[in-house]
């Protein structure tokens, strides 16, 4: 937990270069907990209008079209299994502490994730703020990855079965690598921003229409950045 949330560090190391962008000025104690928070951007979770069913649906959307139907099918297949983690065997009483210390976790892991996301965050549904808060969905990879691990296994098995003797091993290894090249193949191409110069491209027509000395008044994020950055930096 220190390590992964370690990488905030950099804010404040950062900050105290005094860079041009400084957002939120992390440097003091105030400022890294108000970025920290986001209290910056606290109006963009307003209440939705629209009923909790359809946040829930929205949650599924984001399943399937975010972390892709190949780990979303295998989720559903573990979810029978996943409540039997680790699974049967003769570990005794500490099988059984594991087993209801991994369904603690993982219901705690549910709800906080469930009520954060549809009644804390609260997201409204018009395409700028579910754009902008689409980061928040992404614990829904690690709520969905044990069970698609276990999912996995499960089909690897049922597949192996049709395997006699020593191929039997090979076959999990090769499915176990067929999985993973699957997900890249399909969303490259989605996930591939190597040609996308459209904030450059915006940022360069703006400043070559612009008359000399004149002032500049952008209406968000996308046109302010890149215009400081060909600015300030090129």
């Amino acid at each position: 937990f220190l390590l992964g949330f370690s990488i905030y560090l950099y804010l404040p190391l950062r900050s105290l270069a005094d860079p041009v962008m400084d957002w939120g000025n992390p440097e003091t104690l105030r400022g890294f907990l108000g970025h920290l928070l986001r209290s910056q951007y606290a109006g963009l979770s307003e209440a939705p209008q629209r009923p909790v069913i359809d946040r829930v649906l929205y949650l599924g959307h984001v399943a399937l079209f975010e972390v892709g139907p190949i780990v979303s099918v295998l989720g559903i297949l573990g979810l029978r299994a996943l409540f039997r983690f680790p699974g049967h065997g003769d570990w005794g009483q500490e099988r059984i502490q594991a087993r209801r210390a991994f369904r603690v976790a993982y219901s705690a892991w549910i709800f906080s994730l469930s009520v954060g996301l549809l009644f804390v965050l609260s997201v409204s549904f018009q395409k700028q703020t579910v754009a902008l808060n689409a980061v928040f969905f992404i614990p829904l990879l690690l709520l969905l990855g044990p069970a698609a691990a276990l999912g996995l296994d499960h089909a690897s098995t049922c597949l192996a079965r049709t395997v006699e003797g020593r191929h039997e091993t090979a076959f999990r290894y090769a499915l176990a690598f067929v999985l993973p090249m699957a997900v890249v193949t399909l969303n490259y191409s989605s996930q591939d921003r190597s040609g996308n110069r459209i904030a450059r491209d915006y940022a360069e027509s703006v400043l070559r229409t612009l008359p000399p000395n004149a002032v500049y008044l952008p209406s968000g994020d996308h046109a302010n950045f890149p215009v400081l950055y060909l600015q300030v930096v090129e």
